[in-house]
């Protein structure tokens, strides 16, 4: 989740408590990494700032939508699972597409976004 550093350690916390479900790629994301889309069923090491796993997850559900829909509907159930302290899903919209234009990867209403939905199946206790 996130970037190394103080906020993948802050996303991690809020996963960990319960708190944050659902995270958000874009179709490029993939590409970029040579990677399928996240897909049901799917177990994920959710990683610490060490590159570390911290827990593992497992895809509950995946959702294909155009990042303009996160303004609707469907924008104001993601805000609410994403744990971050999102308003509704126009908030949501506004935070991931500053999120995504710091890091390089802009995007417009019409680019693909995958809402990847998630449980821990197993938390790892951190060693220092």
């Amino acid at each position: 989740m996130g970037t190394q550093g103080a906020f993948r350690d802050a996303l991690n916390s809020l996963v960990l408590a319960g708190e944050k479900r659902v995270t958000l790629a874009q179709e490029d994301d993939y590409r970029r990494e040579g990677e399928e889309p996240d897909f049901v069923g799917e177990r994920l090491a959710l990683l610490g700032s060490d590159g570390v796993p911290v827990a593992f997850l497992q895809t509950t559900r995946v959702d294909v939508l155009r990042f303009g829909d996160l303004r609707g509907e469907a924008g104001d159930e993601l805000a609410e699972a994403a744990g971050e302290g999102h308003r509704d899903g126009a908030h949501l919209h506004d935070g991931y597409r500053r999120w995504w234009s710091e890091q390089d990867t802009p995007v417009t209403d019409d680019t693909t976004i995958y809402a990847v939905w998630f449980s821990v199946v197993d938390h790892e206790p951190v060693h220092a």
